[in-house]
């Protein structure tokens, strides 16, 4: 909230001058993003594969909620 960042020393850098919140340009999980960006485009074979059991696994039960 405004009032935690009211007082400190580092608002102008984090915040911004007449921001009222701070904005997190990246995640806490940046790393593992990267790491995970890093396997898939060094290995093709592997990307080709996780595709696939995502494709199977995850993206049926996510159009299912967005359908009901």
């Amino acid at each position: 909230s405004e009032s935690d960042c009211k007082n400190c020393p580092l608002r102008e850098q984090c915040c911004g001058k007449s921001t009222k919140f701070k904005k997190i340009d990246d995640s806490i999980h940046k790393e593992h993003y990267d790491r995970m960006h890093q396997k898939l485009t060094q290995n093709e074979k592997y990307a080709k594969k996780m595709s696939r059991i995502r494709s199977k696994t995850v993206e049926p039960v996510i159009g299912t909620l967005v359908n009901f």
